[in-house]
């Protein structure tokens, strides 16, 4: 499903943050990657999807994604036309910081619903959408207390809430490769426990394959 050879990323006058990665992962797999801080994990999560910062430079390497239907993608090299049937839809991320990557001045009802307008778009209602997104609460694990969560705005939840609204952001368009980068930084033991049990059970239950970015070893 996705062969990244030789990727290799670089910023002006600096060594290369990434040197010449490569791993290759069937429909269905997960894949632990491992590093220190500045290892540059996050930077490959950015590469696949597209979003590296304005200077950092692919020096080399491919990633090709291969889709239920049609030719193969190198994702290095995909157009932002390309981009916008890519993400979200076969590929998606769930970021390391909810509170950052929330929107903080708006419910988080209305970010769910304007996510699933551009990624779901055979849902042609506003009643179709507001039912898919209940029901992926229901899959991450939201069940108590739904209208209080969705009229909630971000600082008014607890991290482990967040962080599973995320992952439900990550999934409304049923990508086939999920990337969680260090989704239980900043949460309890048992907080962590609990999303790391969850991200399991839907990659078991969706088939889809998932790429685990972490420092932590344990």
């Amino acid at each position: 499903m996705l062969q990244v050879s030789g990727l290799t990323i670089s910023f002006p006058n600096h060594p290369p943050v990434v040197n010449d990665l490569s791993f290759k992962l069937e429909s269905g797999q997960r894949l632990g990657m491992l590093g220190l801080s500045g290892s540059g994990k996050s930077m490959t999560a950015m590469a696949l999807l597209g979003m590296l910062p304005p200077k950092a430079h692919i020096e080399a390497g491919e990633a090709w994604s291969q889709p239920e239907k049609g030719p193969a993608v190198d994702l290095l090299k995909a157009t932002e036309n390309q981009w916008r049937t890519l993400r979200g839809r076969k590929i998606s991320l769930v970021f390391q910081e909810p509170l950052t990557a929330l929107n903080p001045v708006q419910h988080v009802g209305a970010q769910l619903l304007e996510a699933a307008h551009h990624l779901c778009p055979e849902l042609t209602t506003a009643a179709a959408r507001k039912q898919h997104i209940r029901a992926w609460l229901q899959k991450v694990e939201l069940t108590e207390d739904r209208n209080r969560i969705l009229n909630s705005y971000p600082h008014q939840l607890s991290g482990g809430q967040r962080q599973r609204l995320l992952i439900a952001l990550a999934l409304l368009g049923a990508p086939r490769l999920l990337i969680a980068d260090e989704p239980t930084t900043a949460l309890d033991t048992i907080t962590e426990a609990g999303i790391l049990r969850l991200l399991e059970k839907l990659r078991t239950e969706l088939g889809t394959t998932t790429i685990y970015i972490t420092h932590d070893l344990a």
